[in-house]
C-alpha cells in the first residue's frame, strides 16, 4: 500500500477571470464527471457491463469572496460579469499547480450584507470545454 503525501493548504489559491476582482475566501471545483453507456445484452451474465463516453463534463467553479470597500462590486460590474460571453480562466491552487481553460461563464452571483458581520458574496462559473493542468 502506498503512503499518503503531505496535506496541502488552500492559502494562496487564486482565480483569474475577466470582469471582476475580489478577495476570494474559498474556491471549489465540482461536477467533473463522465457518463457511462450500458453495454449489457441478453447473453451478459453475473453483472451489467458498460463503457465510458469519450467526452467529460468539465463542471463548475464555485467561489466565495469578501466584499472590498475600496473596490466594491458595483451593479454595473455585476451586470457586465453576468452577461459577458465565455472567457478564459485560470486557477492556481497551492502546490497542486494550475488548472485553466479557454471557456467559462458566470451562471450565479450573490452578495450578502448582514448587520455587524463581514459582507460576503459568491458566484459560480460554468466551465465549457477542456480543462488543462500544469504542475507548479
Amino acid at each position: 500500500m502506498s503512503s499518503a503525501g503531505t496535506p496541502d493548504l488552500g492559502t494562496g489559491a487564486d482565480l483569474t477571470f475577466t470582469g471582476i476582482t475580489v478577495h476570494l475566501t474559498n474556491i471549489s471545483m465540482s461536477g467533473i464527471s463522465r457518463e457511462s453507456i450500458d453495454t449489457t445484452h441478453l447473453l451478459t451474465t453475473v453483472a451489467r457491463t458498460s463503457i465510458p463516453t469519450d467526452l467529460y463534463e468539465p463542471g463548475s467553479i464555485e467561489c466565495e469572496f469578501l466584499v472590498d470597500t475600496t473596490t466594491p462590486v458595483t451593479t454595473q460590474a455585476i451586470a457586465t460579469f453576468m452577461t459577458s460571453a465565455s472567457a478564459s480562466w485560470s486557477m492556481a491552487v497551492g502546490s497542486i499547480g494550475t488548472w485553466s481553460g479557454s471557456n467559462a461563464y458566470c451562471t450565479d452571483f450573490n452578495q450578502s450584507f448582514p448587520n455587524e458581520e463581514l459582507a460576503t458574496g459568491s458566484f459560480t462559473l460554468k466551465v465549457s470545454g477542456a480543462i488543462t493542468t500544469s504542475d507548479t
